[in-house]
């Protein structure tokens, strides 16, 4: 279920105008190619992308008892934003707000899409760290911020 949900997620996102403007691309087939999910899609991510996580496992809570117990699934998931330094931003300060920016217009739309008919339903999306550049390895130079996203009722 755990996976099933991380996709869920993906194809949630990549229905958002604003991430595929981020990630250049025409539709969601193309933006879900740019929202991977660990332990699925492993190898070398382009970026932009989002990652998603499965955080704990799911559990089905209660909502009514008697002749017929109704459950609803609910968990949380991580969603991880990575992207380049904007070289094009004149200080460190405007590059962070670049990338801000456009993470803040993906979660607005995820908002505005989450539990609508054929789309996961969100009780909430928190900020888990900060928006921080810093370098990898390789040399790249990135920004990157991590969401936890509780689904369910």
């Amino acid at each position: 279920m755990s996976t099933l949900t991380a996709t869920n997620l993906r194809n949630l996102v990549a229905d958002v105008t604003a991430y595929r403007t981020w990630v250049g691309a025409a539709d969601q087939t193309a933006a879900r190619a740019r929202c991977y999910v660990a332990g699925v899609d492993e190898g070398d991510y382009t970026r932009p992308f989002c990652l998603v996580f499965t955080e704990e496992t799911p559990t089905g809570r209660r909502l009514a008892g008697g002749g017929a117990d109704v459950y609803a699934d609910e968990g949380h998931l991580l969603l991880l934003f990575e992207d380049d330094l904007d070289a094009t931003a004149e200080t460190n300060e405007g590059a962070e707000v670049a990338f801000t920016n456009a993470v803040g217009g993906i979660l607005s739309g995820i908002l505005g899409l989450a539990g609508r008919p054929g789309y996961l339903s969100l009780s909430s999306i928190s900020q888990r760290a900060a928006p921080a550049r810093f370098v990898e390895d390789a040399g790249d130079d990135v920004y990157q911020a991590l969401y936890a996203v509780e689904w369910g009722l």
